[in-house]
């Protein structure tokens, strides 16, 4: 037990863990393993633990679905059950090449033992090779929905929003024709879809969806619920991202009344959140004092010492950047920042999105080596949490490229440009705004003919 203790949990948490699941302490063990070598930077990972025992003790339920008469599979469930990962990986792999292509080959025993290893690559925080195995799962067994939405949630995790829409579409249906129309699974999977279609850039589909999601709740618990709130919300979001404020912020006010009505008065992450969201409508149609009124009342909800708070000093240091007080902007980023790095370890991504703030506002102020180092740091974190080719890291190296380019090196610029392009065609499309953006960028640039750079506003 003396690695759990080391890293970032305590003994009692560890024991009441291992009693409470029911779960053997060697695979506990080395669960808190993973993290302490996949995850170093967090501080304290009681839920992350907890997170991955879930996980492992669902893929351990899989398993014993799996035939029983082949020695491999035997040995892998012993492994696994030891703590012992990768040998159990090494037998699954063994027999599921062996059903797959082999003399007595078992196409469906090949489909189990390929969601196995996805689920343990995910264990491993191998996300790519846990969407590889969870694809040829969907190969074998396609209207498995286990496997569909498993595949679809993988590609999700790792920003390939546009492989993952067909999946989510396909478990639509599946789960239509087993359920009805009028079911929560089905909503569930209406608002997978539509968060899809959001980060893909089609905020008009996933309004249509976030809608069928909503209409499914309100036949089912009436239209005085959290979740009609939230759906508001989000429909809210897509209506904002397209521009039409007004719609926005109608939106946010019913979703802000019936979370008040609900919830009631004193401290709530989304009364405060909807306030915050109501600010940043009326900041984008430029009515900056309303949006600063709106961030303080968001921010005397539940205080400048709660974790949501730093997304809202955050937000108002924007309004003021914007507004054109930069040296104000600069002291709400950094203590967004600050607050962040209370709360969060220093490695975390949510650490990232504020660095990324405090080197927009540091290019705004033509401060351009200091941008530069904010934009690194940020891009060094989220490197460590996701795969390199996943949209949050081209988001970063685009920043880079803008502020290189206000420094006057454009050929660094333009590299960084053009890897952040490649990234969000493959992830996000042709047609989507970063790639469109990105793409005049590296057109105006290299003819000449671009806008003074240190114009341009950085994404966020």
């Amino acid at each position: 037990m003396a690695e759990a203790e080391n890293y970032c949990t305590t003994n009692e948490f560890f024991r009441d863990l291992v009693e409470f699941y029911e779960i053997e302490k060697k695979p506990a063990q080395e669960l808190l393993n993973i993290l302490a070598e996949k995850r170093p930077f967090i501080k304290k990972c009681d839920n992350e633990l907890e997170e991955q025992v879930n996980k492992f003790l669902k893929l351990k339920k899989h398993i014993l679905k799996i035939s029983s008469e082949s020695i491999l599979i035997l040995k892998a469930k012993e492994r696994l059950s030891e703590g012992k990962f990768k040998e159990a990986e090494k037998h699954l792999i063994q027999s599921f090449n062996e059903n797959l292509t082999g003399p007595g080959s078992n196409k469906r025993q090949a489909a189990f033992e390929a969601y196995a290893l996805g689920a343990l690559k995910e264990l491993n925080f191998e996300y790519n090779e846990a969407c590889r195995y969870f694809e040829k799962a969907v190969e074998l067994a396609p209207l498995n929905l286990h496997f569909l939405n498993s595949f679809a949630k993988a590609l999700y995790r790792v920003g390939d929003y546009k492989k993952a829409i067909p999946c989510y579409e396909k478990a639509l249906l599946i789960t239509q024709d087993t359920y009805g129309a009028i079911h929560p699974k089905v909503a569930n999977c209406l608002n997978y879809l539509a968060a899809s279609w959001e980060n893909s850039g089609d905020y008009r589909k996933a309004i249509f969806l976030y809608k069928q999601a909503l209409e499914i709740e309100i036949n089912l618990n009436g239209d005085q619920t959290i979740f009609v709130a939230d759906y508001w919300e989000k429909i809210g979001d897509s209506w904002r991202a397209l521009g039409n404020y007004e719609e926005a912020i109608s939106l946010y006010r019913r979703a802000q009344s019936l979370y008040e009505k609900l919830l009631g008065p004193g401290k709530s992450p989304r009364k405060a959140g909807v306030l915050n969201k109501l600010g940043l409508a009326w900041q984008s149609k430029g009515e900056f004092w309303k949006a600063i009124s709106l961030y303080g009342q968001a921010l005397d909800i539940n205080g400048e010492q709660h974790p949501a708070a730093a997304d809202i000093l955050n937000n108002l240091g924007s309004a003021w950047l914007y507004y054109g007080d930069k040296d104000k902007a600069l002291s709400f980023f950094k203590r967004a920042l600050e607050l962040d790095q209370r709360f969060y370890p220093e490695q975390d991504p949510k650490v990232a999105i504020h660095l990324n703030n405090l080197g927009s506002a540091f290019q705004f102020l033509g401060k351009y080596s200091d941008a530069i180092s904010q934009y690194e740091k940020a891009l060094n974190i989220e490197q460590k949490f996701y795969e390199k080719d996943h949209p949050f890291i081209a988001i970063d190296l685009t920043n880079l490229g803008f502020a290189w380019q206000c420094y006057g090196d454009e050929n660094r610029a333009i590299s960084y440009y053009e890897t952040a392009e490649r990234i969000f065609q493959n992830k996000l499309g042709d047609d989507h705004h970063y790639t469109l953006k990105l793409n005049h960028l590296l057109t105006d640039i290299k003819s000449g003919q671009g806008k003074d750079p240190c114009s341009v506003r950085p994404i966020k």
